[in-house]
């Protein structure tokens, strides 16, 4: 499914979301990690989920709740309001010693405290609503008279007047013409559709970072916070980083020292993204790792 695809599950014009049910929304409340929602009811809601879970909005959450500055102002956060436990207290009064950047503090009051939250739950009492279109994106429409087209104050629009009496042929390329002096091509802006997006949050256009790495990259943050004394090149065997690198019991003794090597830099650089991942994440730049 691509973008446009998923968007138009998260867009609240199209009624899933003012249709919600309570009991849905009580099933994704108290909804536990690994367990299943029950959406044999509610199909176009188990597609929403499904996509969402399959898409770079899923791996947003889930690098933001590795952010220890996002932690800690949804600690300030939390401690403000009321703190649900004394550990929780005692961690908001420390965070408030920590120097906070607006930026971080934008992206925790649009995307909520995560430290307990399971991303089915997430999903349908936060993140539909910060990644929707608040408006469709416009579509090309037939003007009759009498109809008042509404005019929308961020999107720029012209009317054309196409006399019936000529043919469509001619009609098509005078109207190609005059669209191509429009969108000219030095003027990118006016070729990207999300350009005039309305969401409150969106995903980074420029980035080409697929699932997969996103997967990888956090399956060597965990690696490293469950094993910090572990050697690199362990973590890349245990993870099969670069099976090039790998030291096999048939591998030579000349080639171990130099596949430990290779492995180690491999991991590191992971590493390194990936902590540039999570500070952009927290900052509302997802994904950027540089």
């Amino acid at each position: 499914m691509n973008k446009r695809d998923f968007e138009k599950y998260v867009r609240p014009s199209s009624g899933i979301i003012k249709g919600l049910e309570r009991s849905l929304l009580r099933d994704a409340s108290n909804a536990l990690p690994g367990s299943q929602f029950k959406l044999e009811k509610h199909k176009e809601l188990a597609a929403e989920l499904n996509a969402a879970e399959n898409s770079p909005y899923y791996w947003w959450w889930v690098f933001l709740r590795e952010s220890e500055e996002y932690r800690a102002v949804s600690y300030k956060r939390k401690v403000k309001h009321k703190p649900s436990s004394r550990r929780a207290l005692n961690k908001g009064k420390a965070a408030f010693g920590l120097k906070e950047d607006p930026k971080v503090r934008a992206v925790v009051e649009d995307f909520g405290i995560l430290d307990r939250s399971h991303f089915h739950s997430w999903w349908f009492l936060t993140g539909r609503y910060i990644f929707a279109q608040q408006h469709a994106f416009p579509e090309v429409k037939v003007v009759d008279d009498g109809f008042t087209v509404w005019e929308s104050k961020n999107v720029k629009r012209f009317y054309l007047e196409v006399p019936l009496a000529i043919r469509k042929l001619t009609a098509l390329r005078q109207i190609k013409k005059i669209l191509g002096d429009y969108f000219k091509a030095e003027d990118g802006s006016r070729h990207n559709v999300f350009a005039h997006s309305t969401a409150k949050r969106e995903i980074n256009k420029s980035s080409k970072m697929r699932l997969s790495t996103f997967k990888q990259f956090f399956d060597v943050w965990q690696d490293r916070q469950e094993h910090p004394d572990s050697k690199w090149w362990e973590t890349g065997e245990r993870l099969k980083i670069s099976p090039a690198f790998i030291n096999y019991p048939h591998t030579p003794k000349s080639l171990r020292a130099s596949n430990n090597r290779n492995m180690t830099l491999t991991v590191q650089r992971i590493y390194r993204k990936t902590e540039k991942l999570i500070y952009f994440a927290a900052r509302g730049d997802f994904p950027r790792t540089k």
